[in-house]
C-alpha cells in the first residue's frame, strides 16, 4: 500500500510536573517519535534542550495518557520548558512538530509554616493562621476529637479552596468549609497540602486544642 499521508495526532503537558510526562493522541502507529524539552524561563538549563525517543511500547495507534518518559532524563528544578512532540509514521511520514509551551518542572515539595493556634491552646472558633512557601494544588486541615465532650462527627476534613491555597501569609484565616466544633471538646488539628506539581509538603499536627466557647 502505497501512503504519503502524514500522520495525525495531538500531544498536551501538565503545566507543572514533578517528573518528564506527556500525553498524546496518534491516529496510526508510529514507527519513531521524538519528544524534546527546551528550556524557555527560569533557571537556566544548561543540558537543554532534552531530546527523548520514545520506545516502541509508546507508539502505537490511540491515546497515550500521562507517560513518563524515562528516570534518566534531567531536568532542571524550577524552570520552564516547551515540549515539543514529533512522529513518523512506518511508512516515513513525518508529522508536524506540535509545541505545549509553558511547562514548569518543580521537584521542590512545599512548606507549611504552621502559626496558631499552638498545641495546649483554648480557642473559641476554628480559625487558623499559616504561611504557604508556594501555592498549593490541594490541601487539607483536620481536627480529630480527642477527648472531652462528645462529638459525633469526631473527624472534622476541610478541604481548601480558592484563596486558601495561594503563596504565602493566611493570617486569621476564616475558612469557607469551617467545621462544627463541639464546646467542650478537645481536637489534634492536622494540615497537609501538595503542590501544583504533586509535591506533598511535611505534614502539621497541632495536639491537644480545647474548643471552649461557654462563657
Amino acid at each position: 500500500m502505497f501512503d504519503t499521508t502524514p500522520p495525525v495526532y495531538t500531544v498536551d503537558a501538565p503545566g507543572y510536573s514533578n517528573r518528564p510526562t506527556i500525553s498524546y493522541h496518534l491516529n496510526e502507529a508510529l514507527s519513531s517519535a521524538e519528544v524534546v524539552w527546551v528550556w524557555e524561563q527560569g533557571d537556566r538549563d544548561e543540558e537543554s534542550p532534552h531530546v527523548i525517543g520514545l520506545s516502541r511500547g509508546m507508539l502505537e495507534e490511540g491515546i497515550q495518557d500521562s507517560v513518563m518518559l524515562g528516570e534518566d532524563v534531567q531536568l532542571a528544578d524550577g524552570t520552564t520548558y516547551s515540549v515539543l512532540f514529533q512522529g513518523k509514521d512506518v511508512a516515513g511520514n513525518r508529522g508536524p512538530f506540535l509545541t505545549v509551551s509553558g511547562v514548569t518542572y518543580d521537584t521542590t515539595r512545599p512548606e507549611i509554616v504552621w502559626q496558631s493556634p499552638d498545641s495546649a491552646d483554648f480557642i473559641n472558633s476554628s480559625v487558623v493562621s499559616f504561611i504557604l512557601t508556594e501555592e498549593l494544588g490541594a490541601g487539607q486541615i483536620s481536627w480529630e476529637r480527642t477527648g472531652g465532650d462528645d462529638d459525633d462527627e469526631t473527624l472534622h476534613i476541610v478541604e481548601l479552596t480558592g484563596t486558601e491555597l495561594t503563596g504565602g501569609e493566611h493570617l486569621y484565616e476564616s475558612l469557607v468549609q469551617a467545621p462544627e466544633l463541639v464546646d467542650g471538646a478537645s481536637y489534634t488539628i492536622a494540615m497537609t497540602g501538595k503542590d501544583l506539581a504533586g509535591n506533598k509538603a511535611k505534614p502539621i499536627v497541632i495536639q491537644d486544642i480545647l474548643y471552649d466557647t461557654t462563657p
